[in-house]
C-alpha cells in the first residue's frame, strides 16, 4: 500500500491512510477482509481496481 501513496498508521498496523487535497481515504485489513472508506466515489475506485489486480477479491 505504500508503493500506491498510502501511509501506515503508527497505532495500528493494518490501517492505511491517503490524504491528497480535501481528499482522504482510509484502508483496514484484518486477515482476509479489507474496508475501504473516504469521501471521494472516484479515489476508492481507484483502490478497489488496484487491489483487484494484486489480490483475489469480491466486492461485497
Amino acid at each position: 500500500m505504500k508503493d500506491y501513496g498510502f501511509k501506515q498508521s503508527q497505532a495500528n498496523h493494518t490501517l492505511f491512510s491517503k490524504h491528497g487535497g480535501d481528499k482522504i481515504t482510509m484502508l483496514i485489513m484484518c486477515v482476509d477482509d479489507m474496508v475501504a472508506i473516504g469521501n471521494d466515489a472516484g479515489e476508492i475506485e481507484e483502490l478497489q481496481s488496484y487491489l483487484a489486480k494484486e489480490f483475489e477479491m469480491k466486492d461485497l
